[in-house]
């Protein structure tokens, strides 16, 4: 497994591979992907995740990923390089891309990278916000609530309403993500990834669980354990339904 952020060195990039992303190179990211900055091979250990980042830890070892590292291995590398910010001492810190990160982790190649100069953190979870809408594996609503929480908890927007603005996610989106992200840990693990939780199951659970919580999650630990199984959907109807049963 890839190291906690707090245990990945911090000393900088490899210098090998290094080239210039030409202004008039197009990418599918959208216009709020840089342009003109230093592309280089970077040693995946020399990376940290930065702390608003919500990507969920399933998503980095699920069967999807092994498949993921197969496909970079034919390619010879990620073609879609990821994103850090280099701090003044030198230290990268991933934006977006994590899975990217992890794969070449796992398989002891360098990851191709996009750097920039450090920004913001206002920059960065505009750089995630971007991502968690497309790239390789769009982010589910529990971890675009993850990574809302972390920022409102963080102090790096004052209200839900500027955090929605500054996105420019709805306020029924940045309600509903973040309803997700208060779910407890025991209703999240129902499901096989936080992936197979859909957005307009979110308040309907949230609900049920205020009835009868103890209901609720005695059925969610059924299925976390396997004792239960079904689709995602099956997984959903059970659970809103185990607050109806008492």
């Amino acid at each position: 497994m890839i190291p906690a952020t707090s245990e990945l060195s911090r000393t900088g990039l490899q210098t090998s591979g290094r080239w210039r992303l030409e202004s008039n190179q197009s990418t599918d990211i959208g216009e709020e992907w840089p342009r003109r900055d230093e592309v280089a091979l970077v040693d995946p250990a020399n990376v940290t995740v930065h702390r608003f980042h919500g990507r969920h830890a399933s998503a980095l070892e699920s069967d999807a990923l092994q498949e993921f590292k197969a496909s970079i291995l034919r390619r010879g590398g990620n073609v879609l390089p990821v994103l850090l910010f280099k701090g003044n001492g030198g230290q990268l810190e991933l934006i977006f891309g994590r899975r990217r990160l992890r794969a070449a982790y796992e398989l002891g190649i360098p990851v191709t990278a996009v750097i920039q100069e450090w920004r913001s953190d206002v920059e960065a979870v505009r750089a995630m916000a971007v991502e968690s809408r497309g790239g390789d594996l769009p982010w589910s609503v529990f971890e675009r609530g993850t990574m809302l929480k972390g920022c409102l908890e963080g102090g790096l927007y004052p209200s839900i309403r500027r955090a929605a603005e500054d996105l420019g996610w709805s306020l029924s989106e940045v309600n509903q993500a973040l309803a997700a992200a208060e779910l407890p840990p025991e209703l999240i693990a129902a499901f096989r990834t936080p992936s197979d939780l859909a957005g307009e199951w979110v308040l309907p659970l949230a609900e049920a669980l205020g009835r009868t919580p103890l209901a609720v999650l005695a059925t969610a630990r059924g299925f976390a354990t396997g004792a239960k199984s079904g689709s995602p959907r099956t997984r959903y109807l059970d659970l809103k339904r185990s607050a109806v049963r008492v």
